[in-house]
Parts: C-alpha cells; sequence; structure tokens
C-alpha cells in the first residue's frame, strides 16, 4: 500500500540515495549539502511502499510578480522514482498531494520544469 506523507530530516539520507540512483549524480559532500539545502528550503513530500522511499518531490516556495501584485507560487521539482514503481501512480499521488497542498498555503500556481501543462490539468490544477 502507498502512503504519501511529508518527510523529515530523518529520511534525507533515504532521498538523498534516491536521488543518486535517479539522476546518476556522484556522491560528493558537495551534491550531498546542495540537496540539503533545497530538502531545508522547501517542503518534501514522500511516497512510501511498505515503509519504504520510493519516490520523492520537493515543493519551493516562491513569490512571483504580476501585474504588480505578489502572488504566492510553489515551484515543484526534484521528482524523482525508484525504476520498479514507475508506472504505478506514486508521482501522480505526490503530484496531486503537492497540488492540494499549494492550494492550502494559497499558492495560486506552480512552476514544474519539464512536466506537461495536460499533466497538472490532469491532477486538478488549472
Amino acid at each position: 500500500m502507498t502512503e504519501i506523507r511529508e518527510l523529515t530530516h530523518e529520511y534525507f539520507e533515504n532521498a538523498y540515495q534516491l536521488n543518486v540512483y535517479s539522476f546518476h549524480f556522484k556522491e560528493t559532500e558537495d551534491s550531498k549539502e546542495r540537496l540539503f539545502n533545497e530538502h531545508a528550503n522547501g517542503q518534501v513530500l514522500g511516497s512510501f511502499s511498505d515503509d519504504r522511499l520510493t519516490s520523492v518531490l520537493i515543493i519551493f516556495p516562491f513569490e512571483v510578480y504580476y501585474h504588480g501584485n505578489v502572488l504566492k507560487m510553489g515551484g515543484i521539482g526534484n521528482v524523482t522514482s525508484y525504476p520498479e514503481v514507475r508506472g504505478k501512480g506514486s508521482v501522480r499521488q505526490l503530484m496531486e498531494k503537492a497540488l492540494k497542498e499549494m492550494k492550502k498555503q494559497g499558492r495560486c500556481c506552480h512552476i514544474c520544469p519539464r512536466f506537461p501543462i495536460t499533466s497538472t490539468v490532469s491532477l486538478g490544477m488549472k
């Protein structure tokens, strides 16, 4: 059974290893520090299967200016998943949860580079 929850610092190493595996970058102190800072500055959501972390994304809080108004915005990034759970809905569940969280926080729009707009519309964000 898949469970979506906000990650605490105790899961950082698991999330880091998932990123190393998925994005094929070398394990260095610099890469670890960079991801640690991303986790510290964002809201990290994780998908768990049988209490094992299998997918992760980060919501980064931003503000944008639109026609002279400041709008709260969320940037979704670092979306990653182990191959054995790809195509089974965990990333979809993470995205749905992320969009609901952003709506709850008053974030009226989002940015998710390299993620088709049609996909976010199908997840309930218009």
